[in-house]
C-alpha cells in the first residue's frame, strides 16, 4: 500500500546477511515497499535498531518470449535488391531483427537491421550482384521502462532463406571527353552506369 502503508514482518535472516530475495506469492505488476532493521537478542532481551529507509520496486508483468517468425522467403528483384517476407506468429513483439550474410563472408551474419512490429516484408538494397545472400530473423519483446528496468526477450531464430542476386547487365561507359586542364595534365569525363561493384578504368 505504498511508503505510508502498514508494514508487517516479511522475513528474518541470519546475522551479516545484506540481501534477501522475496519470491513467495507476490503478484505481477504490483508495487511492494520494504524496510529493514537489525535485531539483537541477549538472553531474554531483544533489541531493535531504528528502521532503515523505505525502498520500493514493482514486479514485472508475465514475460513470455515471443513466437519466432516463420516462412521466411527471399526473392531477388534486381541485381542489387532482395525482397524478404515472413509470417508474423507473435502478438506482442516490439520489433523484428533481420540478419544478413553473403557467400563471400563464410556464413557469418555481418549485418542486422530492425523493422517495426507487425511488418511482414522488407526490401534490402545496395547488395552485391552475383552473390548468394542468406537471411534469418527473430522477434523481440521489450518490457516498458515504467517498471524500473528494461527487460528484453528474444524468440528463437526463424528458418534461413537464401537467394542468388543476378549479375545484371555488363557495365558501360560512353561519351568520353578529354579537356586540357594544364600544361601537363588532361581531365577526362564520361557517362557511365553506376552500380555496386562496378569501377571504371581509363586507358
Amino acid at each position: 500500500s505504498g511508503e505510508s502503508g502498514q508494514f508487517s514482518l516479511r522475513a528474518t535472516t541470519g546475522a551479516n546477511v545484506v540481501a534477501y530475495s522475496d519470491d513467495a506469492g507476490l503478484m505481477r505488476r504490483t508495487r511492494y515497499c520494504y524496510s529493514v532493521r537489525a535485531v539483537r537478542r541477549i538472553g531474554a532481551k531483544t533489541e531493535y535498531s531504528p528502521s532503515s529507509n523505505i525502498t520500493c520496486a514493482s514486479t514485472l508483468p508475465l514475460v513470455v518470449p515471443p513466437a519466432a517468425p516463420s516462412n521466411v522467403a527471399a526473392v531477388a528483384v534486381s541485381s542489387e535488391q532482395v525482397d524478404v517476407t515472413w509470417r508474423d506468429n507473435s502478438t506482442d513483439e516490439t520489433r523484428f531483427e533481420i540478419y544478413l550474410t553473403s557467400s563471400d563472408v563464410n556464413g557469418t551474419y555481418t549485418s542486422t537491421i530492425t523493422v517495426p512490429a507487425n511488418v511482414q516484408a522488407h526490401r534490402f538494397e545496395s547488395l552485391v550482384p552475383g552473390k548468394e545472400h542468406c537471411f534469418r530473423m527473430r522477434a523481440v519483446t521489450i518490457v516498458p521502462a515504467e517498471y524500473g528496468i528494461i527487460h528484453t526477450d528474444y524468440s528463437a531464430y526463424s528458418n534461413t532463406a537464401c537467394v542468388l542476386t543476378p549479375l545484371g547487365p555488363p557495365p558501360s561507359a560512353s561519351g568520353a571527353v578529354a579537356v586540357p586542364s594544364g600544361s601537363t595534365s588532361v581531365t577526362v569525363g564520361w557517362t557511365g552506369v553506376r552500380r555496386v561493384g562496378v569501377s571504371f578504368r581509363v586507358d
